[in-house]
């Protein structure tokens, strides 16, 4: 029991294309976090000089 308290992820059933769905899905995640990083980034670029009243 303590081996499924301490994994990353654990497989329900004994297929081995369950490993490439979560690689996929790992790889969409780290896709979807790098795209909110950017944005984040943009968004700060923009409203820090607004609210300092650089823009203004």
């Amino acid at each position: 029991m303590f081996q499924i308290d301490s994994a990353d992820v654990v497989l329900v059933k004994s297929e081995p294309s369950d490993i490439l769905h979560f690689l996929d899905l790992a790889k969409l995640t780290n896709r979807k976090m790098v795209q909110n990083l950017w944005w984040g980034a943009g968004y700060n670029i923009v409203a820090i000089p607004l609210a300092a009243g650089v823009l203004s």
